[in-house]
């Protein structure tokens, strides 16, 4: 195997070139329809990344490499490490993950690039970044200056806030993450042989690669840019990672006040009493949105789609494994709340945690976010009717709350 930093040539991993022009616009305009569609998974896409970025500062310094920081944890989810090997046909991207797994099996050199050479990658976009906080900053100070002042604003303007207190998570999330990962250089694997140290298998990302697959057989996807080799040969920046708990916490925050944002136009003066009473409709499903959306990102991650992967005879990854041992709050509260109800019906509190298998099937809401997420994990765009349905619906109800902004814009003037 062969490793190169820069020019240098040793062993084990690659550092990938700076991203193409045309790969790195493709990939940022592909996220700005993502905000567009929901700015929510802008704030989800960007706490797990830091999430995971984060464990990996943890996992190398227990180690005893300390010179890897939060940048280098980054920098590799992005795809900017890559191994090379005499029986690859190609060089294939490491994440954080996989790349600590080799480096601790003693199967490649630690990496030898200072966070300091990282951050001289992105001094352009970082000044650009500080800017765009800045303007967005002033934005909020003079839309709360007018409120104060009994002055009109619109329900656009309105709708720009909620998307400002999103831009300013993500804005925090991503301060240490460097703008390209690098160039662009389903399956015995799905994504490359190092699949069974690290898979990215959360719901929402299932969701989403769903979302564009269907998109593609319709017309073509704007939000991602397709990877076309097996094994991968770049990692995708729009990827959900998993998210530590109090990040998940922050996550939960942003997601629920930009989707109460919308109430606070209850008592605005608009043209019509139906336009009123269809936004009030509007903002209480935002609302609604939020709060559902959120409990079902986190019955999926932890628990739905971890059991639908064993019970279908899949392996978990080793991180999967990992993180089912660690204590986290919300599933260890399913999990008591499963064994009581069960010692309640049954007479008996006996839940298998460690294997995440599901004794008997889950009723109500629960088994409608089970249903969800089941026909995420098994089924692929040519059979899951009923997830086009939701892909579809939730599509358009966004499209129409875009088009009602900027009809009640004109409206109000």
């Amino acid at each position: 195997m062969t490793q190169a930093f820069g020019d240098n040539h040793a062993e084990g991993i690659s550092i990938l070139a700076q991203a193409v022009i045309w790969a790195s616009i493709r990939d940022r305009v592909g996220l700005a329809c993502l905000g567009l569609l929901g700015p929510e998974f802008i704030i989800v896409l960007a706490i797990g990344q830091k999430s995971s970025a984060r464990r990996s500062v943890v996992k190398f310094h227990e180690e005893g490499y300390k010179q890897w920081t939060i940048t280098h944890g980054f920098f590799a989810d992005m795809g900017g490490f890559v191994l090379e090997a005499d029986d690859l046909n190609q060089p294939i991207p490491l994440n954080a993950e996989q790349l600590f797994y080799l480096v601790k099996n003693s199967h490649v050199r630690y990496p030898e690039i200072t966070a300091g050479e990282l951050r001289d990658r992105n001094k352009s976009d970082g000044f650009a970044q500080l800017v765009t906080v800045w303007q967005a900053t002033w934005f909020i100070i003079t839309f709360i200056a007018r409120l104060i002042q009994g002055l009109h604003v619109t329900t656009m303007e309105l709708t720009a806030v909620s998307f400002v207190v999103i831009l300013f998570g993500t804005a925090w999330c991503w301060k240490d993450k460097p703008s390209d990962g690098g160039r662009s250089p389903d399956q015995p694997y799905y994504q490359t042989p190092l699949d069974f140290i690290s898979r990215d298998e959360t719901a929402l990302n299932l969701a989403w690669q769903y979302y564009n697959e269907l998109s593609r057989r319709i017309l073509f996807s704007p939000f991602s840019r397709r990877v076309k080799k097996i094994p991968w040969d770049r990692i995708p920046g729009d990827i959900f990672l998993r998210m530590d708990f109090d990040l998940e916490l922050v996550g939960v925050a942003f997601i629920l006040v930009f989707s109460a944002a919308f109430l606070s136009a209850w008592n605005f003066s608009f043209p019509s009493t139906v336009e009123r009473d269809f936004w009030r409709v509007a903002s209480i499903y935002m609302l609604v949105y939020g709060f559902v959306g959120a409990a079902w990102m986190e019955l999926s991650m932890w628990i739905f789609v971890p059991q639908n992967r064993v019970a279908q005879g899949l392996e978990l990854s080793i991180v999967e494994k990992e993180l089912a041992q660690k204590s986290h709050p919300f599933r260890d509260l399913y999990f008591r709340l499963e064994r009581w109800l069960r010692q309640k019906t049954r007479g008996s509190s006996d839940v298998d945690r460690d294997s995440l298998v599901p004794r008997q099937p889950h009723k109500g809401v629960l088994a409608f976010f089970e249903q969800i997420s089941q026909h995420i994990v098994r089924k692929g765009p040519q059979h899951g009717s009923s997830n086009r349905v939701y892909c579809l619906y939730f599509f358009f109800m966004r499209f129409i709350s875009r088009v009602s902004d900027f009809y009640l814009c004109g409206r109000f003037h």
